[in-house]
């Protein structure tokens, strides 16, 4: 009985050794096979729920990949709206110089709207529609975008000693921001610098 058990546990090893290097050696994976589950958006969509309820109920129906997806920010250019869908991203950066359609020349407001707009719109499309966050490096103004208030920089700002301008500034900041229909700027923010006359200080 242990001999026949022993060669049905060597014949499948074999077996599964043998798909292994054939996959390995054309160098492709299998395709991964993906069971749509239904969801039941009722509790986290909704405001009745406490905070802590409505994020158990979406945790539990979330998948794998829907969970590292969303743990993950991807630099505009790198990424496009369908892909949004397809990988279940949780936010999208506009760094320095990433203009709408990846062109200076489509870059005022109406275009970064509608930009932040058909990103944030794919992401809705997703089986649990949860909405991307949208970020910008938007330190002392918004300034990948034209026409836009770009104020000292903080090493200036901080110079100046007044701390009710500093934070008028900010909030002239927030507004051009939110309105191009992006969420999250990374300002204010504490440089540690290697060199105080770095900008950011």
């Amino acid at each position: 009985m242990r001999k026949k058990h022993l060669i049905i546990f060597l014949a499948l090893t074999v077996v599964a050794v043998a798909v292994s290097l054939f996959f390995i050696f054309r160098n492709e994976a299998p395709e991964p096979v993906y069971i749509e589950k239904p969801v039941d958006k009722s509790v986290y969509m909704g405001s009745s729920k406490s905070v802590e309820e409505r994020v158990e109920a979406l945790l539990s129906q979330m998948t794998l990949d829907e969970k590292i997806g969303q743990m993950l920010q991807v630099e505009r250019a790198s990424i496009t709206p369908e892909e949004i869908s397809q990988y279940n991203i949780g936010s999208v950066l506009s760094g320095g110089g990433s203009w709408p359609n990846g062109s200076g020349e489509t870059n005022g407001p109406q275009d970064w709207l509608d930009m932040v707009t058909e990103y944030q719109n794919y992401a809705l499309k997703t089986r649990l529609g949860i909405p991307i966050l949208y970020a910008v490096d938007a330190v002392h103004g918004h300034n990948n975008v034209v026409g836009a208030t770009i104020f000292p920089h903080n090493i200036g700002l901080g110079a100046t000693g007044d701390l009710e301008l500093v934070e008028r500034i900010g909030h002239a900041v927030a507004k051009e921001v939110a309105s191009t229909g992006i969420h999250w700027t990374f300002a204010p923010m504490i440089g540690v610098p290697q060199n105080y006359r770095w900008g950011r200080t």
